[in-house]
């Protein structure tokens, strides 16, 4: 699994989300679910830590929820969710998680 590809294309999947129909966004939200089970695998393999790891993938699939129309959204804006999601996503590949910027 290349981390900066699967990144790539969640980013992708949630810059598009805001333009998708219903059943789109439950196809993009299921899509990212699935990236970030690779990502789970792959922390294990790499023991990073659990807890970074968690509060990041925690955050992302959270905002991610709202765009797709599965949470409240808690005051933002579908804009602000969106470059909150790509910030989590960001920081998936920091120094601190997967270390692959």
């Amino acid at each position: 699994m290349n981390v900066n590809l699967c990144t790539k294309k969640m980013k992708t999947i949630i810059a598009s989300i805001q333009t998708q129909n219903e059943i789109e966004k439950l196809q993009s939200y299921g899509a990212i679910v699935s990236i970030m089970e690779l990502f789970d695998d792959l922390a294990e393999i790499l023991a990073v830590s659990e807890d970074i790891y968690q509060q990041y993938k925690t955050s992302l699939l959270w905002h991610c929820q709202v765009l797709c129309g599965l949470e409240e959204a808690a005051g933002l804006d579908e804009a602000s969710h969106v470059e909150a999601a790509c910030e989590e996503i960001r920081k998936l590949k920091s120094v601190h998680c997967f270390n692959c910027n």
